[in-house]
């Protein structure tokens, strides 16, 4: 067997043990129903068949120590800061971090939601948790062209707890003004570790990787 081969099973093995795993990533998973319509005069509610008592449910994957993140219509990407950005002063705090809608109840409209409305965003999914003298709010969110979705109570997410009850907001315009939003209580069910590869499967693709390249090398040297 080349030496080389040999090698680089221990290099692989010795990075595995040594290597950093994060851990931070998860994954929150909320179940519940509409209370509240707000208004459907755009009649997206309707469209939906979403209605007072409608099941809805939601699933964000979250990471509370990266920054969140918003994606322009150009597909470049800009790290979101907290505010006060350093050096300023003022009396609102807003601690903004990663957030991923992976999947939910929402409306929009097929058509406004496509278009570019100014200061908009490809894809705007984040956290943020802000207060101020008055009030203070956690949120996971969902935007994009004329529509948006929340989940939100008023403490950081970070301590949100699997059994919390937690509120929904989805409002969306048509492009003539018109506006559907309904508004929802759901539970938080279930808080859980975005799932890392086993080491096993690791090292099975490593090792086809490594065999691979070991039988193009020993076809070559046979003229093959």
């Amino acid at each position: 067997m080349n030496i080389k081969f040999v090698l680089s099973v221990f290099v692989v093995f010795g990075w595995i043990g040594i290597a950093p795993v994060s851990q931070a990533e998860l994954v929150y998973k909320f179940t519940g129903h509409i209370t509240q319509i707000e208004s459907d005069s755009a009649g997206l509610l309707a469209a939906a068949g979403l209605s007072i008592g409608s099941d809805i449910h939601y699933a964000f994957s979250v990471d509370f120590n990266r920054q969140a993140v918003i994606t322009h219509y150009d597909g470049s990407v800009e790290e979101l800061e907290d505010l006060p950005r350093p050096g300023e002063q003022g009396n609102i705090y807003a601690d903004l971090f990663y957030a991923d809608f992976l999947e939910g109840v929402f409306i929009k409209d097929p058509v406004a939601s496509n278009m570019q409305w100014p200061n908009g965003a490809l894809k705007n999914d984040g956290g943020i948790y802000s207060t101020a003298p008055s009030f203070s709010s956690g949120s996971f969110f969902h935007d994009g062209g004329y529509y948006s979705m929340s989940v939100f109570r008023d403490n950081h997410p970070e301590f949100w707890n699997v059994g919390d009850q937690v509120n929904v907001f989805s409002g969306a315009n048509v492009l003539d003004g018109r506006f559907s939003g309904f508004r929802g209580v759901v539970t938080l069910d279930q808080i859980s570790q975005v799932p890392l590869p086993s080491l096993a499967w690791l090292f099975g693709v490593f090792i086809m990787v490594i065999f691979k390249r070991e039988r193009g090398y020993l076809r070559q040297r046979a003229g093959i």
